[in-house]
C-alpha cells in the first residue's frame, strides 16, 4: 500500500470540494482510494459556529450527540454509532470558530467519489472521510474513517484456516478505521496542511454501494462490555440512537421497530425491553394508575420511568423518560427529534417538563 499526503493551501468555507481536490491531485487511476479529512467536508458544508463561550459549545456537543456525559477532562458522546469526544466538534484550526462534523459523512463520500470518477475517469475508487479519535488506555491520537464509499469497509477471516489449520471463528478486519489511521498519519495532524491522501496499491474490495451500519455493533454483543457495564446497568443498544421521533407511532404500533420511529412512551419500552424487562403497551395515563406490573418510588434508580407534565396536574403526564443513574435520564422528545440525556435540572427547565408528576419502577426485574 502507497499512501501519498498532499500538502494544499487553505481550504475555504463553503469552498467546492470537487474543484479544490482537482486543483491538487492531478491524476488518479483506477483501483485508487481518496482521504479527506472531514473538517475540509464541514466547511464546505458550512458547519461552522462562531465561538463565544463554553456554554454554547455544550449546547452544540449535546445537540450534535445521541448521548453525552460530560467529564473533567471532556465530553464523551456517542455520535452516528461511534464513540467519541464532544461530538467530534474542532476548535483546532479554526480561527475564532469551531468546526462540527459533516452532516452526514456517507452520503459526502458517495458525493465526493461519484464526482471524481466523472472528472477522472475511472470505475474503481474509494473515498474515506477521516477524523481524529483516541482509545482507552492508550496515549495520542489514530485517524478513523466516519464516512466511506466505494469499498467494504469490513474483511472477514471467518471460515478459512489460519496457519495451522484451524478455522477462524471471529476474525474481521476494519478495513475503513485501518486505511484512515494509516493515511491521517501522513496528512498530520499540526501545521501540515495535508487534508487530502491518495492510496494506491492497496487491495480493498471496491462496490458501488456500502452498508453504512457494517462497522456498527451494539452494546449488548461488544466484548469489552463486562469492563464498564454491571449488569443491573441500564444499555442502551447503539442502533436505538437512530431512532426518530414520530407521534404517529404510539405504543401498540409494532412498525415502530421496524422504522426506527417512536414517540417517548415507545422508545422507552423497547430499552427496558432490550434490557430483558416485559412491560404492556401502556399509554401514559395507564402506566401512572398502574399498581400490578409497576409501583410508585420517590428514590431514583436505573431503569425508572420518569413522567413530567407542562401543567401541576399530576393525574397524568404529557412525556415520559428513563433514568439511568448519575442524574442522566434518556429520552426522545419531539424537541430535539433524536435521543438525547439530560440531567434533571435540563427538564425542569424546559416548560413542556416543567413539572416532575413521578416515577414508576417495574416489580419484576430481569436480574
Amino acid at each position: 500500500m502507497i499512501i501519498k499526503a498532499i500538502r494544499t493551501r487553505v481550504f475555504k468555507r463553503s469552498e467546492d470540494i470537487i474543484s479544490f481536490i482537482k486543483e491538487h491531485i492531478k491524476k488518479i487511476e483506477d483501483n485508487s482510494v481518496v482521504v479527506v479529512t472531514s473538517k475540509i467536508v464541514a466547511l464546505m458544508e458550512g458547519r461552522v459556529v462562531k465561538y463565544k463561550n463554553k456554554t454554547q459549545k455544550a449546547y452544540y456537543i449535546k445537540k450534535e450527540s445521541q448521548w453525552a456525559i460530560k467529564t473533567k477532562w471532556a465530553w464523551l458522546t456517542i455520535k452516528d454509532g461511534i464513540v467519541m469526544a464532544s461530538a467530534g466538534i474542532d476548535e483546532s484550526n479554526a480561527g475564532d470558530y469551531f468546526i462540527l462534523l459533516p452532516k452526514d459523512s456517507f452520503a459526502s463520500a458517495d458525493y465526493i467519489r461519484q464526482e471524481l470518477m466523472k472528472i477522472y475517469k475511472v470505475k474503481k475508487l474509494g473515498v474515506v472521510i477521516t477524523d481524529s479519535r483516541t482509545a482507552p488506555l492508550r496515549l495520542g491520537i489514530t485517524g478513523q474513517a466516519i464516512g466511506y464509499a466505494g469499498f467494504s469497509g469490513v474483511k472477514s477471516y471467518i471460515g478459512q484456516n489460519d496457519i495451522f489449520g484451524r478455522p477462524f471463528k471471529f476474525s474481521k478486519v476494519n478495513v475503513a478505521d485501518s486505511l484512515a489511521a494509516a493515511a491521517v498519519y501522513e496528512m498530520g495532524e499540526g501545521r501540515e496542511k495535508k487534508p487530502l491522501a491518495l492510496i494506491t496499491s492497496t487491495k480493498v474490495v471496491f462496490k458501488s454501494k456500502v452498508d453504512r451500519n457494517e462497522l456498527k455493533i451494539s452494546l449488548k454483543d461488544d466484548m469489552y462490555r463486562p469492563f464498564f457495564i454491571k449488569e443491573n446497568k441500564c444499555v442502551i443498544p447503539v442502533n436505538f440512537f437512530d431512532y426518530k421521533y414520530n407521534g404517529g407511532f404510539y405504543p401498540g404500533n409494532k412498525k415502530s421497530i421496524k422504522f426506527k420511529k417512536a414517540n417517548c412512551q415507545v422508545f422507552i419500552y423497547e430499552i427496558l425491553r432490550a434490557n430483558g424487562f416485559q412491560i404492556p403497551d401502556f399509554r401514559s395515563s395507564e402506566l401512572w394508575e398502574d399498581e400490578n406490573i409497576t409501583k410508585k418510588v420517590k428514590t431514583l434508580k436505573p431503569f425508572d420511568i420518569l413522567l413530567f407534565n407542562k401543567n401541576p396536574d399530576t393525574s397524568h403526564s404529557s412525556h415520559v423518560a428513563l433514568y439511568l443513574g448519575n442524574d442522566r435520564i434518556i429520552h426522545l422528545s419531539q424537541k430535539v427529534g433524536h435521543p438525547s440525556v439530560w440531567t434533571m435540572k435540563e427538564f425542569l427547565s424546559q416548560k413542556r417538563y416543567k413539572y416532575f408528576v413521578g416515577a414508576k419502577r417495574l416489580k419484576k426485574l430481569p436480574f
